[in-house]
């Protein structure tokens, strides 16, 4: 599991992050954002404003910038968290998967780009 948006985590962090992943061998990721549950301590901070989660548009562009550098054969099996409405408090457009993928998919198209496209092999 790759969670995108962990507290106190900037994009160079999920960059080094995702190329790390990149490179350890593993056949297959989920990639998913960071989902503030109830009644967890995550929602305690959430709601007193010590922790923020990623807005979709910015989480959308992360999943591009990953897929770009892990490599081309590596299976993935998720881009978006799911959960029901009675047990997420944020973020709200995790509600909206189909939206989100397409998103993901627009952009990657837009980019004229697709998974593995910035895939380095590791150097021995």
């Amino acid at each position: 599991h790759l969670i995108l948006g962990l507290p106190g985590e900037s994009r160079t962090h999920i960059m080094k992050t995702v190329g790390q992943v990149a490179t350890c061998g593993v056949d297959g990721i989920k990639i998913h954002q960071l989902v503030v549950y109830k009644d967890t301590p995550l929602e305690t901070d959430y709601r007193t404003g010590k922790l923020t989660v990623l807005d979709e548009d910015n989480y959308v562009e992360l999943v591009a910038d990953s897929l770009e550098l892990l490599p081309p054969h590596m299976v993935i099996m998720r881009l978006v968290a799911e959960g029901h409405k009675d047990e997420i408090v944020a973020p709200t457009w995790s509600f909206h998967k189909d939206r989100v993928l397409n998103k993901i998919n627009h952009i990657l198209t837009d980019r004229n780009t697709h998974q593995g496209i910035r895939y380095r092999t590791p150097q021995h």
